[in-house]
């Protein structure tokens, strides 16, 4: 494994610190007054699945893991077992809920990744874009439109998220699972 900066660590990455392996949710770099810059990281433990936030200085190194992403078919849930299908091999595996980031846009008989470290599946979440359906939108009110101004839609699924006002009830949006933000006419 490599060692790698902190500050080189993005969303997704994976690294390993004390023999215990995390997942990079989200990263900020700070820097107050006069001290040195750090680094926060949101992180997921990927052997309990409890998220915590990091902080490390600027300059720290971690070893970073190199792990397999595999796209899979969320067949169903049942309970906190989610059943998935590698769409190459046809193989099916359970993953318990412990280790599944991104629930709320995970749908039956939808694709979904699977990340597996060492053959051991660690994460199950959604792919990095994903076409909803909108099932409940109010109608735009003309007047402060002067700059792209946006209202909450309902998506399949119960997510809101936030849309142009263009967007009405019945239409496809494609929506960053990540941020949760609108990107576009589907």
């Amino acid at each position: 494994m490599a060692k790698i900066n902190v500050n080189d660590l993005r969303p997704g990455m994976v690294f390993q610190e004390k023999g215990v392996h995390f997942r990079v949710l989200t990263t900020e770099h700070t820097k107050m007054g006069r001290q040195a810059a750090f680094l926060v990281a949101k992180v997921r433990r990927l052997d309990s699945g409890s998220t915590t936030f990091r902080r490390f200085n600027g300059g720290e190194r971690v070893e970073r893991c190199h792990f397999e992403t595999v796209p899979v078919l969320l067949l169903f849930r049942q309970g906190d077992l989610f059943t998935v299908m590698n769409e190459k091999t046809f193989d099916q595996q359970e993953v318990h809920l412990d280790r599944v980031s991104g629930v709320e846009w995970l749908l039956e008989n939808e694709a979904a990744v699977l990340t597996l470290l060492d053959g051991v599946a660690v994460d199950l979440g959604p792919p990095p874009h994903v076409v909803r359906n909108v099932i409940e939108a109010p109608t735009a009110v003309k007047g402060n439109t002067a700059t792209g101004a946006t209202k909450g839609v309902v998506l399949v699924g119960g997510i809101e998220v936030q849309a142009p006002l263009f967007i009405s009830e019945g239409q496809n949006i494609k929506v960053d699972t990540r941020t949760g933000t609108y990107v576009e006419r589907a």
